[in-house]
């Protein structure tokens, strides 16, 4: 009876130690953010912003500078189609050439006012375009008949630079270019050159489409939503990031964000998204570079991998 009663003791010692133990752990413990420091710009405005971008091309020279436009033209026809799609992207159509009223109007007010209508201008441009078109008379291999031999060619050649308003500031730029040829037959008493313009539109439409395709990556990444840090909880084992990109500006639980010390400037750390609200999201930090410090209201910024889409858009 006695040994029963020790044995019951000791059952009722251990689970009651193991249940204080369960209850007194302690949950992520907030930290206190360090402040900016001085020499880094003041940020008032904390909430999470889409990337506001106005649409423009480079007025083109000669030669071809007609051809150039029309490239031009559907080239921002189709990212044009491709930002509005986009949750994080907002597109300020109508705005192509007031882009000296959003920069006197950003300057006026300050940049972080909310008062200007863009934060970025998307510039594309085509320096070099040609069409080469041949017409050659050959004899057919299983008969005497002749026809002419039709082959077309189309290169271009040019850039997207987006630059951050209102100082104009380059923030990212690449190359764009492209090259497209057909082939094709015609009977003896017909000319090429009736169907070279329905061949030229069509290798137009698709270096279009690729152009835009493989920028996916570059536009995107620079265009993304932001927002800044506001807390942090960590243990031993994880540190959570508290940042106000909230899922009204295209947040999803899993994505990559980049943290920043400035809104143009490389990053410093990298981290996920474990959980986002309409309010804001926490983020585990995963990576950050040696001696760096985590400020309170740095930059936070939504990083998409362009390895799939670039593998897609070789096809």
């Amino acid at each position: 009876m006695r040994k029963r009663f020790f044995v019951t003791s000791l059952l009722l010692l251990v689970v009651s130690g193991c249940a204080e133990m369960t209850a007194s752990k302690p949950d992520k413990a907030p930290v206190d953010v360090i402040e900016r420091p001085i020499e880094m710009n003041v940020v008032n405005d904390t909430q999470a912003k889409k990337g506001r971008v106005i649409l423009q091309t480079r007025k083109p020279i000669n030669p071809e500078a007609r051809q150039k436009q029309q490239m031009l033209n559907s080239l921002l026809q189709s990212f044009d189609r491709e930002l509005g799609a986009l949750k994080a992207v907002v597109v300020n159509r109508g705005l192509e050439k007031s882009v000296g009223s959003e920069v006197e109007l950003a300057e006026r007010y300050g940049k972080e006012s909310g008062r200007q209508d863009a934060d970025y201008l998307m510039l594309l441009a085509i320096d070099d375009y040609s069409v080469s078109e041949e017409q050659e008379k050959k004899k057919s291999l299983w008969s005497d008949a002749s026809y002419n031999a039709c082959e077309v060619e189309v290169t271009y050649q040019g850039w997207v630079r987006i630059l951050s308003i209102p100082s104009l500031a380059v923030v990212e730029q690449w190359e764009i270019n492209g090259e497209g040829s057909k082939s094709f037959d015609v009977a003896l008493n017909k000319r090429c050159g009736k169907q070279f313009p329905n061949h030229i539109n069509r290798i137009q439409k698709e270096m279009i489409e690729k152009t835009v395709c493989k920028s996916q990556s570059d536009y995107r990444n620079t265009l993304a939503s932001s927002g800044h840090i506001l807390s942090i909880k960590e243990d031993n084992e994880q540190r959570l990031i508290g940042a106000s990109l909230n899922s009204a500006v295209g947040t999803e639980k899993g994505d990559t964000v980049y943290f920043y010390h400035q809104q143009i400037a490389e990053p410093y750390a990298q981290g996920k998204v474990v959980n986002v609200t309409a309010e804001g999201s926490l983020i585990e930090l995963k990576s950050i570079d040696d001696n760096e410090t985590i400020y309170k209201h740095d930059w936070v910024k939504l990083h998409y991998s362009g390895m799939l889409n670039a593998l897609t858009c070789l096809f």
